[in-house]
């Protein structure tokens, strides 16, 4: 099975991305995904393997061989990754666990009327500790977001500063002079980030909705 045929259908599936921006998805090297997709290499790694699936819901046997339906088999079903032990701190750090996550299946439709998704890649659940996030996000609440380092203000993002996850609103300047992460929860002060907190800071993704059983 030539390499290039899976970062192509990669591609297909996650939009027009460049080499570095599928580099970054995957969380591979930019010059592997060149090589990947010349055929410069004749197969993926093992852990490049299961980078592959957790990210995008390619198969198994699709990226060995080619001969599987390249997605999972119900079209209208897409994987997503829950993490029970990776929590964002709505207040001051975070739990970060290093465990791979549990794959789910769920329906295209669910996350499109759920959470306004049009968009079906990248998507993880995890947990919320502290109440700076309340009303909208309460204190030990599981939520959804999807993985982008883009993200437009008052939007509420996963952040990362000196390994340590967040979960704010993201407030910056168009001119990058000062970036804060805004609590919903008044009794919290906004964060000031400094610049060298400024220079660290990720967007992981962007949280799209919370949900709890009764």
């Amino acid at each position: 099975m030539k390499t290039s045929v899976v970062i192509k259908r990669i591609r297909d599936e996650i939009g027009n991305m460049n080499q570095q921006e599928i580099a970054d998805f995957l969380g591979f090297e930019p010059k592997r995904i060149k090589n990947l997709e010349a055929d410069a290499v004749q197969k993926f790694r093992d852990d490049e393997i299961d980078k592959i699936i957790q990210k995008t819901g390619l198969s198994r046997s699709f990226i060995l061989t080619g001969q599987d339906i390249p997605m999972l088999d119900n079209k209208n079903s897409v994987s997503v990754n829950y993490y029970s032990d990776i929590y964002a701190a709505a207040g001051h750090g975070a739990l970060n666990g290093d465990t791979k996550p549990e794959i789910m299946t769920v329906s295209r439709s669910f996350l499109s009327n759920m959470f306004g998704l049009s968009s079906f890649v990248g998507i993880d659940i995890i947990h919320v500790v502290g109440d700076s996030m309340e009303p909208f996000i309460p204190n030990g609440e599981t939520i959804l977001l999807q993985r982008t380092h883009e993200a437009r203000n008052n939007q509420i993002v996963i952040a990362r500063i000196n390994d340590e996850l967040y979960v704010k609103r993201l407030l910056r300047d168009p001119l990058g002079r000062w970036v804060k992460l805004i609590s919903d929860n008044q009794q919290y002060p906004d964060i000031d980030l400094n610049q060298e907190e400024m220079n660290q800071l990720e967007i992981i993704g962007i949280v799209y909705g919370r949900y709890r059983p009764f």
